[in-house]
This record gives structure tokens, sequence and C-alpha cells, in this order.
């Protein structure tokens, strides 16, 4: 029983450390960038000592990647939990720009995309963002499309261009200078987007 709960307390103590690694690493990747980010300043920020950051990651990649599954992995869970309209159009929508709102509203620095992208690749990023926000986004295009609120396009095809309008969008945001200003626009481009698949008599 005592042995059980030294290895439990050595587990949760593990766990802390790696989340203050985490924790500690997003937010100097969001103001910093990748290249400006030291795993000796990881560890200093985390107080814990290098050797504890190489024993939960391999190299500055891997923690990077590990800040960047949880970032998006709390994009998806904000988004899931968005209260339902009971237009499914409405949720939709309101779901879209969620997506690109994040970061700015939360009042937070984030990781960019162009960043992810860069640093992980294409494939291992889009692999990540798959596993975590492509099902939301095909889920609604799916439910639009068979309630007969889109036009019939294949369900893949459109979730597709629509992820990718969104995460352009969200690039042309994080490059703007005026963001504000960005956003307003990104908003009104995809709205006409969207707007351009709905049925016309779903109007």
């Amino acid at each position: 029983m005592e042995k059980h709960q030294t290895v439990s307390r050595r587990q949760e103590y593990a766990a802390q450390t790696r989340q203050a690694l985490v924790d500690a690493a997003s937010l100097l990747f969001a103001q910093q960038g990748f290249r400006k980010t030291s795993l000796a300043k990881i560890s200093e920020q985390a107080r814990v000592t290098k050797g504890a950051l190489y024993h939960h990651f391999q190299d500055k990649e891997e923690i990077f990647c590990a800040c960047y599954r949880q970032q998006i992995a709390t994009l998806a869970e904000s988004l899931a939990t968005m209260q339902a309209s009971p237009d499914p159009w409405d949720s939709m929508w309101n779901r879209c720009r969620a997506f690109l709102a994040y970061g700015r509203e939360r009042g937070v620095p984030t990781i960019s995309l162009q960043e992810a992208i860069s640093v992980l690749g294409w494939e291992r990023w889009r692999s990540i963002d798959t596993e975590y926000t492509m099902g939301l986004v095909k889920d609604a295009v799916e439910q639009l499309v068979n309630r007969g609120i889109f036009k019939p396009h294949p369900v893949d095809l459109l979730s597709e261009l629509l992820y990718g309008m969104l995460v352009e969008c969200s690039m042309s945001i994080v490059r703007a200078t005026n963001k504000r200003n960005a956003f307003e626009e990104a908003e009104r481009l995809l709205q006409d987007m969207l707007l351009g698949l709905k049925v016309r008599n779903s109007e």
C-alpha cells in the first residue's frame, strides 16, 4: 500500500512538472516565437531543472508540439461546448466566428498557425488539427447538408474547403497590422462564402 502511494505521488509530481513545462513554454513560444525561445529559458520559467525537461521532452520541437496540441485541444473544447442555437446555421456561424476570434478574445498570447505549420511541418500540423477541430467542422457541415440548408455538395470536400478558409483567414488576421479590421474583413468574406452555400428556400 505504501509503495503504491509512493508511485502515485511520483506520477502526480511528474504530471505536474510536465504541465508546468508546457504552460511556461506555451507562453514563451507565443510571446517570443520558436527560434527565440530556449530550453534553458523554459526550464527557468517552469522552475525545474533542464534534466527534468529532458526527462519529459526529447527536444524543443517536441515540447512545442505538446504546447500546440494543448492549445488546439482547448480551442476544440471551447467550440464543442458552445451553446447550440435552435438553428444549425447559426450554430455553424457562431463556431466559425469563435474560431477566428480565438486568442484575440481570450486576451492571452497564442501560438500562431504560421508558426505551428513552420515548426511542425504541414503533415504533422494537419494531423493534430484534424484530430481536434476538423471533426467539429465536418459534423456541422454534414448536419447542414443533410437538413437541406447547404447545397448537396460532397461533405468531405466541403468540410476541407471551409476548414481551409478558416485557417487562411486566421493567418491573415495574425499577419495584419490592424487586426480588428482584418478580423472584420475575414468575417465578411467567410459569411459571404457560407451564404453562397445555402439553399435559397432555407434562407
